[in-house]
């Protein structure tokens, strides 16, 4: 008897870049293309990390729905999941907390802009 299953691809991990693997999405069209590619090869839904241009992970709402509407305009029958990839840390002398990516090679002085 089969059973059925739901694959998932997970096209950018939170703190994956370029260097790591080229073919990890930064840009709306990018992860359009690998989502559509991932739906063509028989996943059902795509977990997306929301990218600016630079690679850095975002939580910026217009730029994940214009990421989200680049996905569903190529692949409109495919289940997106979406996450904004950033962590909040608070910073010393107990400031207000800020957003920092979660990638350990980045610099936790610097928070995301």
């Amino acid at each position: 008897m089969y059973q059925r299953v739901i694959i998932t691809a997970a096209l950018a991990g939170a703190a994956s870049f370029k260097d790591n693997n080229p073919a990890v999405p930064y840009t709306p069209e990018e992860f359009a293309e690998e989502a559509y590619k991932a739906h063509q090869a028989g996943a059902a839904m795509v977990h997306v990390h929301a990218r600016r241009d630079d690679g850095f992970p975002t939580h910026e709402i217009d730029r994940i729905q214009v990421t989200y509407d680049a996905i569903r305009a190529k692949s409109p029958n495919l289940i997106v999941n979406l996450s904004s990839a950033v962590a909040m840390v608070p910073r010393l002398n107990n400031a207000s907390p800020r957003l920092y990516p979660s990638n350990p090679k980045w610099p936790r002085s610097t928070p995301t802009p």
